[in-house]
């Protein structure tokens, strides 16, 4: 199978960091395919949400969070790259091959 790797068809930051922390949770739980971004998406409508939290010895810390809206899911061609960015998002963070994950095997989770 192969994959012509463009900016639409990398999975986001933000999308590797959900599947990183799956991995680190030793729990897989499922992931909207309208929050399964592409780079290309966080680079260019990313907004910045900022908000004041309290750290560990009590002081007030300002903290910027990346936000990106839901993503167009319309017409078949977004549906499948949303398909495969989440594939290669679970791919690199080494809960299952991509191989495995496109063609639908459950049986294939690293975790």
């Amino acid at each position: 199978m192969g994959i012509s790797f463009t900016p639409t068809v990398e999975p986001s930051h933000s999308l590797i960091d959900r599947a990183w922390q799956q991995l680190e949770d030793n729990v897989v739980s499922y992931i909207e395919l309208s929050k399964c971004s592409s780079r290309h998406d966080e680079t260019l409508h990313a907004k910045t949400d900022t908000t004041l939290t309290l750290d560990p010895s009590g002081g007030l810390r300002l903290t910027e969070r990346q936000k990106l809206d839901n993503i167009n899911l319309t017409g078949e061609r977004r549906l499948r790259q949303a398909f495969v960015r989440r594939s290669l998002a679970y791919d690199l963070a080494n809960i299952g091959s991509l191989q495995c994950l496109t063609s639908g095997l459950r049986s294939c989770l690293n975790v």
